[in-house]
């Protein structure tokens, strides 16, 4: 979880740095609301870094096709790097005001960091 856990913060760091980024949410990160909390009360920050992309600039849909090493999965945690579209895979059953009420666009994507150099995902 360590490894994992410091990959997730790279990442997280990185992609804050991308055009066609609006908004990057990990607790590791200073912005996150719950940072302070979080520091007090985590051993680490956790493998899974969730972002939100500018849907003028980056098509979902072609997004995940184009990805290499990371692979599309409901659920997220293991060793290999997985990732979650929810709008399209685990709350595609939900109405658009449930996903509105839930948090969840189609910019939203969910990355469980597994065990791959942060290098190689990015």
């Amino acid at each position: 979880m360590k490894f994992s856990g410091e990959s997730a913060y790279n990442i997280a760091k990185k992609l804050s740095t991308l055009s066609g980024m609006e908004k990057v949410i990990y607790p590791g990160l200073e912005d996150h609301p719950d940072y302070a909390l979080a520091s007090k009360q985590l051993n680490g920050f956790g493998s899974v870094v969730s972002f939100v992309t500018d849907r003028k600039r980056v098509d979902p849909e072609k997004f995940m096709k184009a990805l290499k090493i990371v692979t599309p999965a409901n659920t997220l945690g293991g060793v290999n790097t997985t990732i979650s579209h929810p709008a399209t895979m685990s709350h595609r059953s939900l109405s658009a005001e449930e996903k509105k009420m839930a948090g969840i666009n189609e910019s939203l994507f969910r990355l469980s960091v597994g065990l791959e150099d942060p290098g190689d995902i990015l």
